[in-house]
């Protein structure tokens, strides 16, 4: 037997109605009279009888009311302890975001603190991980420049658009301008993050639209590095306009691209989060991707 034919009977020995019984449990009459059947044959009694009156426990039923009473009670009690809690646990949201996203990851400090009840875990990565991830079930959320991957997932967000900048030393002659075409950076000797490789093989693909082959600097380092080195020994690199305004250092100056498709930076869903959690808790993720939109960090 189980906690449905249970409960079952114990209603139909309070009230004694069979079709009210099936109603009260979305339940045919028919489908009340085979469980209570499926119980007397495991118990080898009959419960309830016929009279006049209609229907009445048997002695047997009389005795196993009460336990099956308790045992409805105790199984409605431990659902509501469960139920309070996994209310008082927080949501954990797994999130994956790009390198240097400073302002992203600012304002998901800022979302966390509104909302206690919420747990970010946060993991900073190149897109080919964040989208592994994605893959995997293993990050519930990911963002990620659409320019980068080729991917089909069903629920996502446009986050917003940026350009790509070139940041130099401010004595390089080219700085003084407000806009370049990339091209004008041929003989530039370029200093580029590569520990995005994905980002790295895009800056790549720019350069030689552009017409040319990057003159390289083939040192792996961290965007900070990389501009401390330029604005002491000279170069160029390349990197996202927001991230670029706000590490640049003094020393440098940022200038524009101009004729360049923008990185268009989109919050990605996992299909399998989407498809494993309740609707309650896919509303609450994308609550956070609604107030990043809000937040006037990202236009």
């Amino acid at each position: 037997m189980n906690i449905l034919q249970i409960k079952c009977f114990s209603r139909l020995a309070n009230n004694m109605k069979l079709t009210k019984t099936a109603h009260e449990f979305d339940l045919q009459a028919s489908t009340v009279s085979k469980y209570i059947d499926r119980i007397e044959n495991e118990l080898h009694c009959k419960l309830f009888h016929q009279s006049p009156e209609g229907l009445e426990l048997t002695p047997e039923g009389e005795i196993i009311y009460p336990y099956f009473q308790y045992i409805s009670t105790q199984y409605d009690n431990m659902k509501r302890a469960i139920n309070d809690y996994i209310g008082d646990k927080k949501h954990i949201i797994r999130i994956a975001i790009p390198f240097h996203q400073i302002r992203l990851v600012q304002a998901l400090l800022t979302y966390q603190d509104r909302h206690p009840e919420m747990e970010l875990h946060v993991s900073e990565l190149g897109a080919a991980r964040i989208q592994e991830l994605l893959d995997n079930a293993e990050a519930d959320i990911g963002f990620v420049y659409s320019n980068l991957i080729e991917t089909n997932y069903s629920s996502f967000i446009p986050i917003k658009r940026e350009a790509i900048v070139a940041v130099m030393k401010k004595d390089n002659p080219i700085a003084a301008r407000q806009s370049i075409d990339l091209s004008e950076l041929a003989e530039e000797e370029f200093i580029l993050f590569v520990g995005d490789p994905l980002m790295y093989r895009y800056y790549l693909k720019l350069c030689l639209v552009a017409g040319f082959v990057p003159r390289m600097n083939h040192q792996d380092m961290r965007v900070m590095t990389i501009l401390d080195m330029i604005s002491h020994r000279g170069g160029v690199t390349l990197l996202p306009q927001a991230t670029a305004e706000l590490l640049c250092p003094d020393s440098c100056l940022i200038v524009n691209i101009e004729t360049q498709e923008r990185l268009q930076l989109t919050a990605y869903i996992s299909d399998g989060y989407r498809l494993n959690q309740s609707a309650e808790m896919l509303q609450e993720l994308t609550l956070i991707l609604d107030e990043l939109k809000e937040s006037g960090l990202y236009i």
